[in-house]
């Protein structure tokens, strides 16, 4: 499984979400709000930063995927990151020039984003298809609360996965962080004909 181009153009604007909030690694919630950071900067813009190789039209194709996708989360990018920013509060500092990593939960999520995209039959990542995953999986207790605030209909699937079972109570495993790699490719498979065939289902 590789990734698209363009997602080192989404890691760069995650960098400068998680130093500008006093981060010392990257999150689920730094990743999230670039991702509405992309799909509202032009891409004539930003698509400059990508290698000669991809062209510009098809990140412009990317964007406009991602765009797409963000109208079934809102149609307020811009107040999400708000509230995101405000949820999450301020980071415990950071020093001017210090390398920032990806967080565990943030590997996570692209692995679970390997898996997922890969199993749909797609060959790369691109940004609009990792927002699918962590819509999907929430990859955090935030992020679940306000997916399920803006009552979107794939949070609330995954959050009555276990609850469907007769006898058992457990909260929602989504909501302690993206499970392991065998609990999702379960998880896929129980999904794929209520959910994944709607989501991956418009071509590859």
């Amino acid at each position: 499984m590789t990734y698209s181009p363009s997602i080192e153009v989404l890691m760069n604007l995650a960098v400068h979400e998680a130093q500008a909030g006093g981060y010392t690694e990257i999150l689920p919630e730094h990743l999230v709000m670039a991702l509405t950071k992309m799909s509202e900067i032009a891409p004539d813009i930003l698509g400059k930063l990508i290698e000669a190789s991809f062209p510009l039209a098809k990140y412009r194709e990317e964007v406009e995927a991602l765009k797409e996708r963000f109208t079934s989360v809102t149609s307020d990018t811009k107040g999400l990151r708000r509230e995101i920013r405000k949820r999450l509060g301020p980071g415990p500092g950071n020093r001017p020039g210090q390398m920032m990593h990806r967080s565990k939960e943030a590997k996570d999520l692209f692995k679970a984003a390997e898996t997922y995209v890969g199993k749909a039959g797609f060959n790369r990542v691109t940004p609009e298809l990792l927002l699918v995953v962590i819509l999907i999986l929430p990859p955090s207790m935030l992020l679940m609360e306000l997916l399920k605030a803006k009552d979107i209909p794939l949070a609330e699937l995954l959050a009555k996965k276990d609850q469907d079972k007769p006898g058992e109570q457990e909260p929602p495993k989504a909501a302690q962080g993206v499970a392991g790699l065998a609990e999702l490719t379960i998880l896929l498979k129980e999904m794929r004909t209520r959910l994944l065939d709607t989501v991956f289902g418009q071509g590859q």
